[in-house]
């Protein structure tokens, strides 16, 4: 087999044996030169560097193995290896190992494959014995996790944690709500961390806005009725009817609607292309039971020609707990004009649970499975004072169901700050389905993992889907986020989009990550797999401009064209790499290659201030003082078209664009307003 991972770990106690032969109690040595930072040196049994002991003892066995063979860089206490084949052996290592490309066969010590032997120290600190609930073979670094902690806290012990910088802004809120009721009701504590603090700040970019704005505001009603602050709409959904093309909608974050609760707005259209109407402004649809659509809308369309949309949802009026975040669900049978009572898909768990980031999709195939619908999410669970552990969950509804399926586990449970977010689902010609999702180490161990559900129930086999790469960041602006931050202070993880060609049910996926010329600009690249997930291609990079920061893509497939595009935010015309424009590209031949990258944006826009607080927030307005700092939305969507009168097909494209300008009193400014944008073309 084959591990083209990146794999970071310590060997803290016990034997760590990538070969079925026992180790000798005695010094290994390897012949040839030690490339170490670019000056030679002998690799022996004992690894030194400048005087420093590095500890450890190397073997390099099952060659033959050349020097060619072995390259590799010394950096503090971390040995960092790469282009090894043959077999591997380390015992009673002490240091920070990498292994990249490791050629040859892996067996592990107890003759299976896909469990460790021995104990290892994360690069979290936190000793534990490594076992995996994935049997078969090793390939990616889900099989190499902690199992999960056995105590758990309280869910508002979230709030005070690390890990709540990787939660969405939807779900944080959600949370500060959560806990905030409960402390007014009861005698719980409310997590210290939780104190909000707003102030006014000079936005980090703000060029003019240009004569000409690209794409239709969806946003027309809501706009003009919007005060300071609470200006913000972001995160869309895009989704087009598959019985009358002519009809599309776009749900949204509203951040105005907060205090309402109900932070989610639409629009509509029912003649495209045409002039997007907000009707009512606000989804807002509460249900005898309470449950109120809160944020991150999720929608897909049916073989009925209704819309379909799930959320991250509040319960209300449940006692002592009572805002809670679970997951809800509303469905549109008038082409997105109103949308009908809010349901419970997933209850919440409020305990110790979070909800956050789910995503839904639903069977357009006219197979026994027709209009079936598809949910993931993930788990943000307490472990107790700043632990928290993440896992994606999944479940379905059949059109004769009452209601969602029982979850069903999808990913490993990771302690941060290993994390399992920001998933997606698609559905097959064959009414299989594929969820991914992004499963980070660190900023320099991430991959985008997956699954294929046959039956559309029973996971089958993980698979890496894209290979470890490094996560893209400017790393002061991480350091001031708390969480993975590019120029300007926006947060970006560089979550999976998701799209299934109809006609050969490859699967492709878009993602960002850092740019190969560059350690500081992030880059837009793409994998396939045409056989079920057995195998993936080799990403390729579909931006095609080294300077700037490229990130947020969204890729759909086009039947009609039978096409592949991916649209994202790009800052290559912007030397200081802050404000943004739009860019796509185009494949023809199924991945294969994209063309060269279009801009459609006529001009960059500005990028509010985002930190140390959102220029969005008031405390006053505490527990939903707004959108947390670095927030300017976690993804954009792209919709296919199919053939309609005086079209061949094409795209929907929807994103949150700061082009218009809002007046904040607080320092005078007309400051970059973030609205919901939209247009169609090929």
């Amino acid at each position: 087999m084959k591990i083209s991972t990146y794999l970071i770990a310590t060997v803290s106690a016990g034997l760590l044996v990538f070969c079925s032969y026992p180790v000798a109690a005695e010094e290994f040595t390897a012949s040839g030169t030690w490339s170490a930072g670019g000056s030679g040196g002998k690799w022996g049994g004992t690894l030194s560097r400048d005087g420093n002991f590095l500890g450890g003892r190397v073997r390099l066995a099952g060659g033959p193995v050349s020097v060619a063979d072995v390259a590799g860089t010394v950096v503090g206490e971390r040995i960092e290896l790469s282009l090894i084949s043959g077999k591997l052996e380390i015992a009673s290592f002490d240091g920070t190992v990498s292994l990249e490309q490791l050629g040859g066969t892996v067996t592990m010590a107890d003759g299976t494959a896909g469990k460790w032997a021995g104990t290892w120290q994360l690069v979290a600190g936190v000793d534990a014995p490594i076992t995996s609930s994935r049997p078969g073979t090793l390939t990616a670094p889900w099989d190499r996790v902690p199992p999960a902690p056995t105590s758990v806290g309280d869910v508002c012990d979230l709030l005070g944690s690390d890990a709540a910088g990787a939660m969405s802004s939807g779900g944080l809120m959600a949370l500060r709500s959560r806990c905030q009721s409960r402390s007014a009701s009861s005698s719980a504590p409310l997590a210290s961390s939780t104190s909000i603090s707003c102030g006014a700040g000079s936005p980090e970019s703000n060029p003019p806005t240009p004569p000409s704005v690209t794409g239709a505001l969806v946003n027309t009603v809501a706009r003009p009725l919007q005060t300071w602050p609470h200006i913000t709409q972001s995160e869309t959904s895009a989704v087009v009817s598959l019985v009358d093309n002519r009809k599309e909608t776009i749900s949204y974050n509203d951040i105005q609607f907060l205090n309402t609760f109900g932070g989610i707005g639409f629009g509509y259209r029912a003649l495209s292309p045409g002039a997007w109407t907000q009707n009512g402004n606000q989804l807002s649809v509460p249900t005898a039971n309470g449950v109120e659509p809160f944020s991150d809308p999720s929608g897909a369309p049916d073989r009925l020609g209704n819309f379909k949309l799930s959320y991250i949802s509040l319960e209300l009026g449940c006692g002592n707990l009572c805002v809670v975040p679970g997951i809800g669900s509303s469905t549109s049978t008038n082409g997105g004009f109103t949308y009908d009572t809010t349901e419970r898909a997933i209850a919440p768990f409020s305990l110790y649970v979070s909800r956050d980031k789910e995503w839904l999709a639903v069977d357009w195939t006219t197979n026994t499975a027709t209009n079936t619908q598809y949910l993931c999410w993930t788990d943000f669970t307490s472990c107790g004072s700043n632990c928290a552990t993440t896992r994606i969950w999944f479940a379905r509804r059949r059109p004769t169901d009452l209601t969602f399926s029982s979850p069903v586990a999808l990913s490993d449970t990771l302690t941060y700050p290993a994390i399992a977010q920001g998933c997606q689902v698609a559905v097959a010609s064959d009414s299989s389905v594929y969820a991914v999702w992004l499963q980070g180490f660190n900023l320099a161990q991430s991959s985008i993992i997956g699954t294929r559900l046959a039956d559309g129930i029973t996971p089958g086999p993980l698979f890496d889907t894209t290979g470890t790469f490094i996560q893209p960041y400017s790393t002061s602006a991480t350091n001031d986020c708390g969480t993975p931050a590019l120029t300007g202070h926006i947060r970006v993880e560089p979550f999976p989009s998701l799209a299934i060609n109809r006609q050969t049910n490859a699967v492709n996926i878009a993602w960002n990550r850092r740019s190969a010329s560059s350690s500081h600009n992030s880059e837009i690249a793409f994998v396939r797999s045409t056989n079920q997930g057995a195998s993936w291609s080799t990403p390729i990079v579909a931006s095609d401009a080294t300077s700037g920061d490229k990130f947020m893509p969204a890729v759909a497939h086009s039947t009609a064209e039978g096409a592949i595009k991916i649209m994202w935010y790009d800052r290559r015309n912007d030397s200081a790499n802050v404000s943004i424009d739009l860019y796509s590209a185009i494949s023809t031949n199924g991945g294969a290659t994209f063309s060269a990258n279009s801009r459609v944006t006529a001009a960059p826009f500005g990028v509010p201030h985002l930190w140390p607080v959102n220029f969005d927030c008031v405390a006053s307005d505490y527990p939903l003082p707004g959108p947390s700092a670095c927030y300017m939305g976690d993804y954009n969507s792209l919709a296919n078209l199919d053939p309609r009168p005086g079209q061949t097909g094409g795209f929907l494209h929807a994103w949150g664009d700061n082009s218009l300008k809002f007046p904040d009193p607080d320092d005078n400014l007309n400051v970059p307003d973030p609205d919901v944008r939209a247009f169609s073309s090929l």
